[in-house]
C-alpha cells in the first residue's frame, strides 16, 4: 500500500513560504535587529525559514521526512557557499556527494 503524503507538510511549507515573502518584502538585506546584547542580520531568519520551508515543502513531496532535509541541507549550503563566494562547480559537487553518501548510509541501515 502507498504511503499517503500528509497535507500538514503542504500547509506548514505554505506557511513558512509566507514568512519567507514577508521577510523578502519588508526588511532590506542589511536590516539588523537585536536580542538582548546581540545584533543579528535579517540573513540568519531568512535562511532559517528558507530551510524549514524546503523541509516542509519536499518532505511533502517525496513523502520521507529524511529526503526533504537532505535537500533543504544541499540548497542552505549551497546558498551559504554562496553566501561567502565559494560557489564554484567543485563545491558544490561536493557537497551533492557528501549528501549523497549520507542517503546511502541511511539506506543501507535498513
Amino acid at each position: 500500500m502507498r504511503k499517503r503524503r500528509p497535507l500538514r507538510l503542504l500547509v506548514i511549507s505554505f506557511l513558512f513560504l509566507t514568512a519567507l515573502l514577508y521577510i523578502i518584502l519588508n526588511f532590506p538585506p542589511d536590516y539588523q535587529f537585536q536580542i538582548s546584547n546581540f545584533k543579528f542580520q535579517i540573513l540568519v531568519p531568512a535562511l532559517t525559514v528558507i530551510f524549514l520551508f524546503t523541509i516542509a515543502f519536499f518532505s511533502f513531496v517525496f513523502a520521507n521526512k529524511r529526503r526533504g532535509i537532505l535537500i533543504a541541507c544541499f540548497i542552505l549550503g549551497y546558498l551559504i557557499l554562496k553566501l561567502i563566494n565559494l560557489a564554484y562547480p567543485f563545491f558544490i559537487v561536493l557537497l551533492f556527494i557528501l549528501l549523497s553518501v549520507i542517503e546511502l548510509m541511511f539506506l543501507k541501515r535498513k
